[in-house]
């Protein structure tokens, strides 16, 4: 699987096939890789509100809180600013828990 490809199922909302790819070969260091602009599928998912595929890819992702940081395009939006703008609330509310779950001090 693909870049280009992995990107198209968190547009589409697939969190069957997303699961797959990052169980797969591929592995979750698809989710990191960025297209020309700097945005990764967890940037198209929040921006098309595709919850569950948000879901597997922070769940499968070896560290989620660095894919809820990437910066891309020349705002330098990151996938939560993208659901912010978005008004995906739900999605919000899962990257700060996802967020506060790996940050806790043990």
């Amino acid at each position: 699987y693909n870049q280009a490809g992995f990107f198209c199922l968190g547009r589409k909302g697939d969190a069957k096939k997303a699961n797959e790819v990052m169980l797969g070969d591929v592995g979750p260091a698809i989710a990191k890789i960025p297209d020309y602009l700097g945005w990764t599928a967890l940037h198209e998912a929040c921006k098309h509100g595709s919850l569950e595929c948000i879901r597997v890819i922070l769940n499968c992702s070896e560290a989620p809180c660095d894919l809820l940081g990437i910066k891309a395009g020349d705002r330098e939006i990151t996938p939560f600013h993208e659901a912010v703008l978005e008004g995906h609330p739900h999605i919000v509310e899962l990257m700060m828990e996802k967020f506060s779950l790996e940050n806790r001090i043990r």
